[in-house]
């Protein structure tokens, strides 16, 4: 069975980041060279907080939430 880590990015990231460029596409169709800006950082800032949940689910996957 597949960790879920692995089904979330395929099953998120993935359409998470198809919307990131399409965004920057329209950003920068309408606002020139600050519309990719702004949508190079929201992309970077979307993918970053994909990796650390990924990365923090796979720390805490076998960890026991009653156990202090």
């Amino acid at each position: 069975m597949k960790h879920y880590s692995r089904i979330f990015l395929n099953g998120a990231a993935k359409p998470a980041a198809i919307t990131a460029l399409l965004g920057t596409a329209i950003a920068t169709y309408l606002n020139g060279a600050k519309g990719l800006i702004a949508g190079a950082i929201a992309s970077t800032l979307v993918v970053a907080f994909f990796l650390v949940h990924i990365l923090l689910a796979k720390a805490t996957a076998t960890m026991d939430p009653r156990d202090r």
